[in-house]
């Protein structure tokens, strides 16, 4: 334990300077107290719990045989698995080169930008020179990492993301709204709708819209590191059938071709019109004036007569 106490106090391992930011919330000790194999054995911390964007150390002591071989040499390596993937020890936290570390029984590990991925089991495993592999399985020091929520993100029933976005919906019609968002632990959810009205759970479903049911719906996730939100807006959508611009451009074009042509009757009709007038008046003229050539040659003829008449009674005298 006076170890363990030495290291964390007198060595600050994140960012060289104590733990403001170094944060464990939950720490234990733990080491073998037998041996599998004689030579062989080690103490870490059995678990650790630290927030998302921290920094972890991971205190870590161990012995091995040199009978089975040795850990100077270039191809020696320590190694930590997580969750029994690969996961190579960091660079030297202590001031001591790596292989004067390896060689005092340092196994210690630093995670700096501590993210999910983070999370899980790990086991430290040795590969030296001649015989020397050996898996330290029994102590298995487990990292758990918080986190406030991250920021929602909200799908509609067909599984399309609606964040931010406008939904318009016709009065009457339905809609299902689903948040979710990453949080360790997981986190609670809230649904604020434009009535105020405050549902609890990460699925909203309306059925028949109402006038009071379109505004603003917001989501809030929470767990005790924080709270995130997001906020779909839903409107109502125009009952009007809206026509294509190039349609009501269409019509507007057959419109105007329709006035051009009654125009252009129009006008053929009325210069047909007065035509027939002009023509009309010449024949009623000829008429006029054969009419007079006639009453003048009886005029004529009658005068004769009276001639006639005349020289006849002046013969008789």
């Amino acid at each position: 334990m006076s170890i363990l106490i030495k290291m964390l106090l007198g060595q600050c391992c994140c960012h060289n300077y104590c733990p403001a930011i170094f944060i464990i919330l939950f720490l234990s000790w733990e080491g073998l107290n037998g041996e599998l194999l004689p030579g062989f054995s080690i103490q870490a911390t059995k678990e650790l719990t630290v927030q998302r964007g921290l920094c972890v150390y991971i205190p870590c002591r161990f012995t091995y045989s040199t009978q089975y071989g040795d850990l100077v040499s270039a191809d020696s390596q320590t190694i930590w698995f997580r969750n029994y993937e690969f996961y190579l020890s960091s660079k030297p936290v202590l001031l001591n080169p790596l292989n004067e570390q390896i060689k005092q029984g340092d196994c210690s590990l630093k995670i700096s930008d501590v993210s999910m991925e983070n999370q899980g089991e790990y086991y430290f495993k040795i590969e030296g020179t001649d015989r020397l592999r050996f898996n330290y399985g029994d102590i298995k020091p487990c990292i758990s990492v918080t986190d406030a929520p991250r920021r929602p993100v909200v799908y509609n029933s067909n599984g399309t993301v609606l964040n931010e976005n406008d939904q318009e919906l016709y009065e009457g019609s339905s809609f299902f709204m689903k948040c979710t968002a990453e949080s360790s632990p997981p986190a609670t959810f809230y649904w604020l709708k434009p009535n105020n009205y405050v549902l609890e759970g990460h699925e909203i479903n309306v059925n028949g819209l109402l006038e009071t049911d379109y505004g603003l719906y917001m989501c809030k996730a929470t767990n005790r590191f924080g709270t995130s939100s997001i906020s779909v807006n839903i409107i109502r959508k125009s009952n009007c059938r809206c026509v294509d611009s190039k349609i009501i451009v269409g019509i507007a074009v057959v419109i105007i071709v329709l006035i051009l042509l009654i125009g252009l009757g129009i006008f053929c009709f009325l210069r047909r019109t007065k035509s027939k007038g002009k023509k009309g008046d010449k024949e009623e003229g000829h008429e006029v004036n054969e009419g007079s050539n006639s009453v003048y040659q009886d005029i004529l003829v009658l005068k004769g007569q009276t001639s006639d008449i005349y020289h006849t009674l002046n013969m008789e005298k």
